[in-house]
C-alpha cells in the first residue's frame, strides 16, 4: 500500500495560492501553478520507485511459548533489510482483547524492537499481525505493511512468581518447623526425639522416665503435626472479575491460593480445590505430595470468569456435604458492602462451625487513594465520602467474621500473598485445624 506523506500533502495544499494567482493578476499564470503540480507529482512517484520494497524487508518475529496473567514478557523483531538502505520504520503490533495495547515504535534500519506483552486475564492471546510503515528517500510517499502472524500463545496463572515467593519462606524459621530433621522444641504437640537438657532450655519438657532409664537429663523435642486438609474455595463469581491494579481479582486470588498450596504440601499438609459462582465446579479432593501441585495448577488455569452471582447458600451447602473432616477452609472471595454481604457471613458462620475458615478478601488502594486525597473540588468531596462509607462497611464486616471466630485476611494485591502465608504458618504452628 502506497500513499502520500504528510510532508507531499503540505506542499499540495502550498501550492493553493498558485491557483489563485491567475484569477487575480493574470490568466497567463495557470501554467505556473499547473507545473508545479505535475512536478511534485512526480517526485512523488519517483519517491514511490525509489523506497524499500515490500518484498525486499525480511523480518524474523519471536514470542514466548507461554504468558503468565500479570507478568510482562516481550516479542523481539529483527529486521533484515538489503544493505546500503536505511528507511525509518513505524511498527505497530496488533494484538487480541487479552494483551495491552501497544504503543506505535520506530526504528532505523536493522535495529531489533522489541513489543511488551501483557496479558490483563487468563485465556489465550493472540497477536495477530504486525503493521510496518516507512518512507521513501525524499519523505514524500509511504508505504505500509501488513504481516499476518496469527500466533496463539495460552495465558496461565504466574507459577514463576509462586516459585519466587515461596523460595522466600525456604529460609524462614517458621516455615522450617516441621519440615527439618532438628525440630523446634515446644513448638507443636506430635512428639518428634528426645534431646539431653542444656541450660536455657525449657524444664517443663523434661522426661523423667527416659532421664531415670539414661541417667543423664532428656527432654522432650516436639513437632508441629502433618497431614491437616487445606481446602481452596476460590469464588468465580461476578464480582471477582472486577479489575484491580490492572487484573481480575480472580487471577490475585488464583496466584495467592497456588503459593499457599505449594507451601502447604512442602509442609506435609493435603491440599484440596474447588471454585464456585452459583454452584460449586470442579472439586479436587485433598491430596498430599508436591507431585499433585501440578494437578492443581492445571485446575487453576480452566477456572473461567463467570458472569453469574454467587450463591453462598447452595456452595456452602455442596462443601459441607464434600468434606466431612475437620480441615483448614480458605475462602477466597469478596463483598461490595454490608448488606450485600448478609447473606455471605450467615453462611459462612454455619460452616465456621465445623472447620477452621479463614476468609480472604482483596482490598482496593485506590478506595484509601480516594478517601486520602485532599479535596478540590465538590466533587472530589463526594468521592472521598463515598469510599470512606465503604471503607468503613468494609470494616463492620472484617469486624463481625472476627466476632464470629472466623479468621480473617483484608489485602492488597501486592500484600495478599505474603500476607497468606504467613497467616497459615500461625495456624500451623499453633496447631489451631486440631
Amino acid at each position: 500500500m502506497i500513499r502520500p506523506t504528510r510532508l507531499a500533502l503540505l506542499g499540495f495544499t502550498a501550492g493553493l495560492p498558485l491557483a489563485v494567482m491567475p484569477a487575480i493578476l493574470s490568466p497567463s499564470l495557470w501554467t505556473f501553478w499547473l507545473v508545479a503540480m505535475i512536478a511534485l507529482l512526480l517526485l512523488v512517484g519517483i519517491d514511490s520507485l525509489l523506497a524499500l520494497s515490500t518484498r525486499r524487508l525480511e523480518l524474523e518475529i519471536v514470542t514466548p511459548e507461554i504468558l503468565y496473567v500479570g507478568r510482562e514478557d516481550a516479542a523481539t523483531i529483527t529486521v533484515r533489510i538489503p544493505p546500503g538502505t536505511l528507511p525509518r520504520f513505524t511498527w505497530i503490533l496488533e494484538t487480541g482483547p487479552i494483551l495491552a495495547e501497544n504503543s506505535p515504535q520506530a526504528s532505523r534500519g536493522d535495529t531489533p524492537l522489541t513489543f511488551p506483552l501483557r496479558p490483563l486475564r487468563r485465556g489465550e492471546a493472540e497477536v495477530a499481525a504486525l503493521w510496518v510503515r516507512w518512507s521513501g528517500p525524499l519523505g514524500l510517499s509511504a508505504r505500509a505493511r501488513r504481516i499476518v502472524l496469527d500466533r496463539k500463545i495460552p495465558v496461565t496463572p504466574d507459577i514463576r512468581s509462586v516459585r519466587e515467593q515461596a523460595l522466600r519462606f525456604f529460609t524462614n524459621r517458621q516455615y522450617l518447623i516441621g519440615q527439618k530433621i532438628q525440630r523446634y522444641l515446644g513448638e507443636g504437640s506430635e512428639f518428634e526425639s528426645l534431646k539431653e537438657y542444656q541450660p536455657g532450655l525449657d524444664p517443663r519438657g523434661l522426661d523423667w522416665k527416659a532421664t531415670a532409664r539414661h541417667r543423664k537429663l532428656l527432654v522432650r523435642e516436639f513437632q508441629a503435626e502433618r497431614n491437616h486438609p487445606v481446602i481452596i474455595a476460590i469464588d468465580s463469581g461476578h464480582l471477582m472479575r472486577e479489575p484491580l491494579e490492572g487484573i481480575p481479582k480472580l487471577d490475585h486470588a488464583i496466584n495467592a491460593a497456588l503459593l499457599l498450596a505449594y507451601v502447604a504440601l512442602k509442609s506435609g499438609d493435603q491440599v484440596g480445590l474447588l471454585h464456585f459462582d452459583e454452584r460449586i465446579h470442579e472439586a479436587t479432593l485433598p491430596k498430599k505430595g508436591l507431585s499433585s501441585f501440578n494437578g492443581l495448577q492445571e485446575r487453576c488455569a480452566r477456572i473461567a470468569y463467570s458472569d453469574r452471582e454467587t450463591n453462598f447458600t447452595l456452595s456452602v451447602a455442596q462443601l459441607s456435604q464434600k468434606v466431612r473432616r475437620r480441615s483448614l477452609v480458605v475462602f477466597f472471595t469478596d463483598f461490595v458492602d454490608s448488606i450485600t454481604a448478609d447473606l455471605m457471613l450467615e453462611n459462612l458462620s454455619r460452616i465456621g462451625s465445623r472447620h477452621l475458615l479463614l476468609f480472604v478478601g482483596l482490598r482496593d488502594p485506590g478506595l484509601t487513594a480516594i478517601r486520602d486525597a485532599k479535596p478540590e473540588s465538590s466533587l472530589s468531596v463526594h468521592r472521598s465520602v463515598v469510599a470512606s462509607d465503604l471503607l468503613r462497611e468494609r470494616t463492620g464486616v472484617f469486624r463481625t467474621l472476627r466476632r464470629r471466630g472466623i479468621q480473617c485476611i483484608d489485602a492488597t494485591p501486592t500484600e495478599l500473598s505474603t500476607s497468606l502465608v504467613a497467616r497459615y504458618l500461625r495456624i500451623r504452628q499453633r496447631e489451631m485445624v486440631g
